[in-house]
């Protein structure tokens, strides 16, 4: 039993001074009320998504398949830097690529493992860059560096992709719906992330 409610006067003001009801609203009040409610979804829709933010579909919203769109190809809003894109982005002073703590002479295989020992700044002066695997690798390792989360993916996704590739080796991406890449999958993947055409 609750005491509050059984002690409490009853009310017999009006409905218009009722403190807990409030005033009737006019017939203007509730056509403005209407209106508004009637436009939140125009209004959410025009909302932007953070200026910082790459605009590009994490593995679980991506298919590699080809079948892209009506036209055959996929286009990332905000794409990171492509190879050669990398190679113009290192501060002079301390070596390091923009935004990064990795250096020029970041050997591939110490962020990807196995025995290539290219250097980052190696692979992106190479005059086929920007379509070399392991150079779409390590530009999109970079982009994840510096912006890796809400639609760009983390560093540690990238590596996992690369290595789990290896040889017949898939990537599998527990997500809804499950991903499952070869490679050349992955390598179109990061193709799409850099800008590149897919």
């Amino acid at each position: 039993m609750n005491n509050f409610e059984d002690n409490q006067p009853v009310s017999q003001a009006s409905p218009e001074a009722s403190p807990v009801a409030g005033p009737v609203p006019s017939g203007s009040r509730r056509r403005l009320l209407r209106g508004g409610l009637a436009a939140a979804p125009a209004l959410l829709a025009l909302t932007s998504t953070p200026v910082l933010a790459c605009n590009c579909k994490l593995p679980s919203g991506f298919t590699a398949s080809g079948n892209f769109s009506q036209t055959g190809s996929y286009n990332c809003a905000a794409p990171g830097r492509k190879p050669t894109g990398w190679k113009l982005a290192v501060d002079v002073q301390t070596n390091k690529f923009s935004g990064t703590d990795v250096t020029k002479s970041t050997t591939f295989a110490s962020v990807f493992g196995g025995s290539d020992n290219t250097t980052f700044w190696s692979l992106f002066c190479l005059s086929n860059a920007n379509s070399d695997s392991r150079a779409l690798a390590a530009a999109v390792y970079l982009q994840s560096i510096v912006n890796g989360g809400y639609q760009f993916p983390y560093m540690s996704l990238v590596q996992k992709m690369w290595k789990d590739t290896e040889g017949a080796g898939r990537f599998t991406a527990v997500t809804a719906p499950v991903v499952t890449w070869s490679r050349a999958e992955v390598v179109t993947y990061f193709k799409y992330l850099t800008g590149l055409s897919v």
